[in-house]
């Protein structure tokens, strides 16, 4: 059995202060968290969420018996989950589900009743009621999955839900398809009984019925656009007797136009025959608009006296109109001329001419509205869910200018619900950041051993300041802060994980790769004892003396691995012995150890000691079994899809694209060695080169 330690005296007096915390009383819809410090709505107990920032509400000792509220249903592992994910065929989801299977099983959803708007399959699956005859049969991993909601005889007796339609086939499809002069199947009936009783269907509020009676959407009547609306255009043909819908505007061409587009000045949205321009003397303009004192033009409100002018006659910046102007949403100078933007207040930026908006005592506030709470200077106000967030000041909708967002106070801060506050008061992170791996809090409480124990494979440190894996404890390296993970006392009682070797000293564990590898890992040097009597790893291979393992690739490379250098007696033919990552492997030269994948031959790179690989009297690719290799020069093997040569009438190689090389070539080439590919295709095209001019030469003289 693996240790389990207690906490350090440090987190302990954290915890003490934690308790000895004045006590809140919650209403009754709230529950008390252990400590003290923090009332949560119910419906966040047991819910495998950490909200109580001594982790109460997710306790063993109070999850039993907590009775889950209303709407919500208990797991055998006491989590409360919502009652609409019962049965929902989501067995191992861990979101919303109990995580260990317990809300699908067989027993349970035979004996439930779905909730409200979902119906219950054949196979005891709840699916929403949207879904039951919606006409998906092909996919067994839709709706029910046993394709109980699509049966003819559950479909007859069906009765589609308001807002869908049933069609001949007893599919059910939304209202909103019916008669839109459209058959793709999908959303529609693959009978085609939607398209066949449109004379009389009526169209849905917000839409408009087309001569060949189907239905459009009433903003594409009269838009002088022919291809969004009625397949047949007569949504373009009835535009004199036609009312404009609400928020549209009538040109005197009869076309539709949207009401914020009259007497704006501009053409480009308009009438086509500008009368939308015309008449502003005349209009009216909407709520969000102000019309200039030209009576031509119309601007949005909100560009009355903001110290720019946009009428062309300027009116919308006038001295006396912007006197008696109510700012809409903004603040207005005390100038009582200009407005300017509430988040330009206090910026450190002018933008009122007197500088009103930067004198302090202009801006005094008392409270600020909902979800904002008032900042220290009690100017700013700030979003409530950034306050003790732990961010220093980064910008004005983050954080308060003077800093009162965050420091001591703190610790007088309720966190919003579904925040968690850090042992040390002075941070609120969101729950889902609490136990998540990852330390957010300055004093790493959110990843605290005692609130968040340790996953199945994890180790707890002694000092409670997070987990470490099982296979680095006792491993030679100290991973906790404490270095508890290799403390004597831990490691002579631990066992090692299954792919580790224990030394016989009880002190360490080893990687079972590391042992009979030459090299004393072991403090004890037990790991390369008896090596006789253990076999090598997958990978690797012994030594001669039967009492080391090397790496496969190891042997015949040239260097001395194996202590009684077995390793470089390469006298057999490597290719006999020795096939390396599915490269066949071959021997220099007869006195040679070293060995070369069998392309590093008579590729014009030396590789070999006296480059006995390039040696002109070896040099046959044949020799080599290199298939699919083409010699030059009598000493050069190169792949043949290299070389593309063509002869003239003196038999003369002539085709320039003999230096040209096939991708596939290089990329085989880089498999074998990366870093001797490219110089071999250099030397390669050289000699092809040479090859081509030593023929134009010879073309020459003749």
């Amino acid at each position: 059995m693996k240790s389990q330690f207690l906490v350090t005296s440090t987190f302990v007096t954290s915890v003490l202060f934690l308790t000895l915390h004045t006590h809140k009383t919650c209403d009754i819809s709230k529950w008390l968290c252990h400590d003290g410090r923090r009332c949560i709505d119910k419906k966040y107990v047991c819910d495998k969420i950490i909200h109580c920032t001594d982790g109460s509400d997710e306790k063993p000792g109070v999850c039993v018996q907590w009775r889950c509220s209303p709407g919500k249903w208990k797991c055998q592992n006491n989590k409360c989950i919502s009652a609409e994910n019962v049965c929902d065929g989501n067995e191992f989801a861990i979101n919303g589900n109990c995580g260990d299977g317990a809300d699908e099983s067989d027993n349970v959803c035979l004996a439930w009743n779905c909730t409200a708007g979902k119906w219950k399959c054949a196979n005891n699956k709840c699916i929403s009621m949207e879904q039951v005859c919606d006409g998906r049969k092909e996919d067994p991993n839709d709706d029910c999955g046993d394709f109980s909601d699509e049966l003819n005889e559950t479909c007859q007796e069906w009765t589609c839900l308001k807002g869908f339609w049933k069609c001949d086939n007893m599919k059910c499809i939304r209202e909103q398809y019916v008669c839109d002069g459209s058959s793709d199947g999908g959303s529609d009936c693959e009978d085609g009984s939607d398209e066949a009783y449109c004379k009389d269907w009526k169209c849905l509020k917000g839409y408009w019925k087309c001569d060949d009676w189907t239905c459009t959407y009433e903003t594409n009547v009269c838009d002088a656009i022919s291809f969004d609306g009625c397949k047949d255009n007569s949504d373009e043909a009835h535009c004199d007797e036609y009312v404009c819908p609400e928020g549209k505007w009538k040109c005197d061409n009869d076309l539709c136009i949207d009401e914020v587009r009259v007497c704006d000045g501009e053409s480009l949205w308009g009438c086509s025959d500008g009368s939308d321009e015309a008449h502003c003397k005349m209009y009216g303009c909407p709520n969000k608009r102000w019309k200039c004192h030209d009576g031509v033009t119309s601007i949005m409100r909100s560009h009355v006296c903001d110290g720019k002018s946009h009428c062309a006659d300027n009116s919308d910046e006038n001295s006396s109109v912007c006197q008696e102007w109510t700012c809409d949403n903004y603040w207005k100078c005390h100038d009582n001329v200009t407005c300017v933007l509430e988040s330009a207040i206090m910026d450190g930026m002018s933008e009122c001419a007197d500088g009103s908006d930067e004198i302090s005592e202009f801006h005094i506030k008392s409270s600020c509205q909902k979800g904002y709470k008032l900042c220290n200077d009690s100017i700013q106000c700030l979003k409530a869910e950034h306050f003790c967030d732990g961010l220093l000041y980064s910008s004005r909708y983050l954080s308060c200018l003077d800093g009162s967002d965050e420091g001591p106070q703190c610790a007088s801060w309720d966190c919003l619900d579904g925040y968690w506050k850090c042992a040390d008061n002075l941070k609120c992170l969101q729950v889902r950041y609490v136990c998540d791996g990852t330390k957010h809090c300055t004093d790493k409480s959110d990843e605290h051993n005692a609130l968040c124990g340790c996953k199945i494979w994890a180790w707890p440190c002694m000092d409670g300041d997070g987990c470490i894996k099982d296979i680095n404890v006792c491993d030679g390296d100290a991973d906790c802060n404490d270095k508890s993970d290799e403390y004597e006392s831990v490691c002579l009682s631990w066992n090692c994980s299954h792919d580790q070797f224990k030394c016989n000293d009880n002190r360490r564990c080893v990687l079972s790769s590391a042992t009979c590898d030459g090299k004393d890992h072991c403090l004890d040097g037990s790991d390369e004892v008896k090596c006789n009597l253990f076999s090598c790893i997958h990978g690797m291979t012994k030594c001669a003396d039967n009492l080391q393992c090397i790496k496969k690739e190891e042997v015949c490379d040239g260097v001395l691995h194996c202590r009684d250098g077995s390793d470089e007696l390469c006298r057999a033919s490597c290719s006999d012995s020795l096939v390396i990552k599915k490269t066949i492997m071959r021997r220099c030269d007869e006195e040679s150890s070293k060995c070369f994948p069998v392309d590093r031959f008579c590729d014009g790179v030396i590789d070999c000691p006296f480059g006995s690989d390039e040696a002109n009297s070896g040099c046959s690719c044949k020799d080599w079994d290199m298939v699919g290799f083409e010699v030059v020069d009598s000493k050069l093997c190169i792949y043949r899809e290299w070389m593309s040569f063509e002869t003239n009438e003196s038999g003369i190689n002539v085709n320039p694209s003999s230096a040209s090389f096939s991708r596939n070539t290089l990329m085989r080439r880089e498999e074998s060695d990366p870093g001797q590919s490219i110089v071999s295709l250099l030397v390669a095209a050289a000699v092809s080169l040479e090859k081509i001019m030593e023929s134009l030469m010879q073309a020459d003289s003749l």
